[in-house]
């Protein structure tokens, strides 16, 4: 992914900085256009919308989950507005399915 953006040699730095316990170094070198680039990023009323936007014409269906700290109650206001997109018809899955 990191090449497919232009990033190539970041993942080397990120890796050896990984294996040195330089975690919070680490996010000094990852730049704001990428995060911008890979993910959602905004007050969570925001997310709905961009994350509609971002899939439109790509996919038909999202299913928000964090694997790190499983909770299903965690995302349930943004699949509630996703779901209350009138201009989009996505089918949303469950948060964690």
């Amino acid at each position: 992914m990191l090449d497919i953006e232009g990033y190539d040699g970041l993942h080397a730095d990120l890796n050896a900085m990984s294996k040195q316990s330089r975690w919070t170094e680490m996010a000094t070198l990852i730049p704001d256009e990428l995060v911008a680039e890979v993910t959602v990023v905004g007050p969570r009323s925001q997310i709905p919308d961009q994350l509609a936007a971002r899939v439109a014409g790509i996919t038909d269906h999202v299913s928000p989950v964090n694997n790190r700290n499983p909770d299903h109650d965690l995302f349930a206001d943004i699949v509630e507005d996703l779901r209350a997109l009138s201009s989009r018809q996505l089918p949303i899955g469950q948060p964690g399915q």
